[in-house]
């Protein structure tokens, strides 16, 4: 992929030395890529080649395939047995079919070439073009098919009235190296409708200008995050909140940040959650801070979702007890 964009950036510079444009050398280039794509395709094994995967099949060591996110909720439910909404994963090998069925590969890096990470103006144009590209492209028919067959099965299991929550898995998000906290785009409350669109919005939301920013400056190389995208059944949550095993200031304690109503609030810090330190041994509340909240994220009835006042009986009490 490197040697890709570095052939890309020779072929521009010919052009603007040469005031024209080399549309047959273009053509040239791209069909070597796609040549290039087909036989890396072929190498993959059987396992990484699926478009969908069920939580309740997904193991550990697939998290290459999955992405850390859906890694970790699939562990939660198959390893350690907890209560973890039904759902699926796009994966690793369907990101990279729908970008291979749309040549996104190439139109991206070709718009990569213009992209200055200490220029402001260049990051949002780069981030809005590389945005647009994705949204306007179409889903191959096999991935179209299993993904929606995936919807079926999950429906059948959950109800005819099923909403999702349509969440970004990218490879290495959610790491011990790196975060990317925030940095992705979710979706809750999604309908059949609108799932497919959800899907392409995930994917755009790897060229956010904050995504753009934080991955130049992590010095992480673009191509090496496979975005995956997990869809779960979705859970109205009256409270949600962030739980931190291991705080690192008492080693002895868990930390919890938790708010009324749906959580993305309180991951990209929208709202000031009540704050609870327990004793790991014990669970007694050793810490605790309570917050004004005077409103709370939660699922419209028909989709989507909407900020509302937080109940006048629950204003002024702690989230959790």
């Amino acid at each position: 992929v490197a040697l890709t964009v570095n052939v890309i950036r020779i072929v521009r510079n010919l052009e603007t030395v040469a005031g024209k444009d080399y549309p047959t050398l273009r053509l040239t280039l791209e069909r070597r890529v796609r040549a290039l794509e087909s036989k890396l395709t072929q190498t993959r094994s059987e396992e990484a080649r699926s478009y969908t995967l069920p939580l309740a099949g997904i193991r550990p060591d697939m998290r290459n395939a999955v992405g850390e996110k859906t890694a970790n909720l699939a562990e939660m439910k198959n390893t350690l047995k907890l209560s973890v909404p039904k759902g699926f994963v796009l994966t690793t090998r369907a990101y990279q079919r729908f970008y291979e069925h749309n040549h996104l590969g190439t139109g991206i890096n070709t718009l990569r070439m213009d992209f200055n990470v200490h220029d402001p103006e260049s990051v949002k144009s780069t981030s809005r073009r590389i945005q647009d590209l994705i949204l306007a492209a179409a889903f191959p028919p096999d991935l179209l098919e299993a993904f929606l067959t995936a919807y079926q099965e999950l429906k059948q299991r959950c109800g005819p009235d099923l909403r999702v929550a349509v969440r970004s898995s990218a490879i290495g998000e959610d790491s011990v190296q790196s975060s990317f906290a925030g940095l992705y785009e979710s979706y809750l409350n999604v309908t059949g409708e609108e799932l497919l669109n959800a899907y392409k919005r995930v994917l755009a939301s790897k060229y956010t200008t904050r995504a753009l920013y934080y991955k130049a400056n992590k010095g992480l190389v673009d191509d090496d995050i496979p975005m995956c995208v997990c869809c779960i059944q979705m859970v109205d949550a009256v409270v949600s909140g962030v739980m931190y095993t291991r705080d690192p200031f008492h080693p002895g304690r868990v930390h919890i940040s938790a708010g009324w109503g749906l959580g993305p609030g309180i991951v990209s810090g929208a709202i000031s959650p009540d704050i609870f330190s327990l004793d790991k041994e014990t669970g007694r509340i050793v810490e605790k801070k309570v917050s004004d909240q005077p409103m709370m994220l939660v699922s419209e009835a028909g989709k989507g979702t909407c900020e509302v006042p937080v109940p006048r009986l629950h204003a002024d009490e702690a989230c959790l007890t």
